[in-house]
């Protein structure tokens, strides 16, 4: 294997050490990792770090993953608070503390996991858009059986929400899940049915139940879903989607960022 070293004496990996997929489970996504760095000549007291950053934005965690004397060689991750788990890119690091400072001695940059064929269609289902002439940060718009979350370009409005998920996740959201079921609940037309059914299961993953949807209910049964059944059902919704993407998680991600590299 080829060992690249710069003038500053780190070790550029190669792409070959690495092998990284992402694979998503009703609501949870998870990061499989396995390494192989052997052949380096990496000091054994050495330790292997990750850092996983949402692709153009700046969302970003670090994962310690192993001493190298302990010898382990692969890991998994739950992704599921990162904004798209299917987008993701890594960065691998060998680091190395002397005199009480951490050397990196071992870096591998913009390694993209692989999502399985089958998943690569459930990427971002949720259209977002920018109106520059919105007056109001956000809002949902429903054209031809999509829903759409439109934010403000105003003042940066739609670079800020969009981009730091520890404000756009538990800020906005739950309230954008739970009005989408609300709307998913009472529209019969179904215009995007291979859409609606992404955001079906959704939903009943999340906790709602199932003949809230079902499209073969005649117009009498229909009718006799109450409005409060429907507010219920989205209620649940947005609250489970708030536990499993809480707010404490955004937090330790908000410190992550404050505390890794500037490049990251």
């Amino acid at each position: 294997m080829l060992k690249k070293v710069n003038f500053t004496g780190r070790i550029d990996l190669p792409m070959e050490v690495l092998e990284a997929s992402v694979s998503v489970d009703g609501g949870r996504s998870t990061l499989f990792l396995e390494w192989n760095l052997s052949g380096f000549g990496f000091d054994s007291a050495a330790q292997i770090w990750l850092e996983i950053r949402r692709a153009a934005s700046y969302e970003y965690r670090r994962e310690y993953l192993a001493d190298f004397k302990k010898g382990l060689k692969s890991a998994m991750i739950d992704v599921t608070n990162m904004t798209d788990p299917l987008n993701l890119r890594l960065r691998l690091k060998v680091v190395l503390e002397r005199e009480n400072k951490k050397l990196l001695i071992g870096n591998l940059d913009n390694f993209v996991p692989r999502v399985p064929e089958d998943q690569t269609n459930q990427r971002g289902f949720l259209k977002i858009i920018e109106d520059k002439s919105l007056e109001v940060p956000w809002m949902m718009k429903y054209d031809g059986g999509e829903p759409t979350l439109v934010l403000s370009g105003k003042k940066n409005v739609y670079s800020v929400l969009k981009d730091q998920s520890h404000m756009f996740i538990p800020g906005i959201l739950p309230e954008v899940v739970r009005q989408v079921c609300i709307w998913a609940a009472k529209d019969r037309d179904r215009e995007n049915s291979e859409l609606f059914a992404k955001w079906e299961k959704l939903f009943i993953d999340l906790g709602a139940k199932k003949s809230l949807f079902d499209a073969d209910l005649d117009e009498e049964e229909f009718e006799a879903i109450s409005y409060n059944d429907v507010l219920e059902n989205a209620a649940i919704c947005a609250d489970e989607f708030s536990r499993r993407h809480s707010l404490l998680d955004q937090i330790n991600s908000l410190y992550s960022v404050g505390q890794g590299d500037s490049n990251a």
